[in-house]
């Protein structure tokens, strides 16, 4: 579906409602709008706007020139090509049950290492002095 969601409200929460880019309303995850509690969100009435037309013929291919980082200087990696910036260190102990010793985070980093993972987000250091240990170690092992 090609379109977006707005939002039909009355009093204080249309007051409080803020606008997006692109003239739609902006909603949390929940599909309430942006700002306005559950409480005060009841009544929504759901409508459907389209968004605005743009026609990218007229104005040509965008010309971007990237800029090589260090990394890409000292791999001889093409600036232009798309990087890989990888959670699974952090977001992977999310779940309920789910966690990861030290040792197994540091295997997990060298394989994502091989890989060709440009950035690899290690952990949540300040979590517990077990995760600041296991975040330094990737950091001077997998660098």
């Amino acid at each position: 579906m090609s379109s977006t969601q707005g939002f039909v409200l009355s009093g204080i929460a249309q007051q409080s409602l803020r606008k997006s880019a692109f003239g739609g309303s902006e909603v949390c995850r929940s599909g309430r709008p942006l700002g306005i509690s559950p409480k005060r969100a009841t009544g929504v009435q759901m409508t459907t706007t389209q968004p605005p037309q743009v026609d990218l013929e007229k104005k040509g291919p965008v010309q971007v020139a990237p800029v090589p980082t260090k990394h890409d200087l000292a791999t001889g990696r093409d600036p232009a090509r798309v990087k890989i910036f990888d959670t699974t260190l952090r977001d992977g102990e999310q779940s309920p049950g789910a966690s990861l010793t030290g040792e197994e985070k540091l295997i997990l980093a060298k394989q994502l290492a091989k890989l060709g993972v440009d950035i690899i987000e290690a952990g949540f250091p300040v979590a517990s002095v077990g995760d600041f240990e296991a975040v330094q170690t990737i950091a001077q092992t997998v660098g």
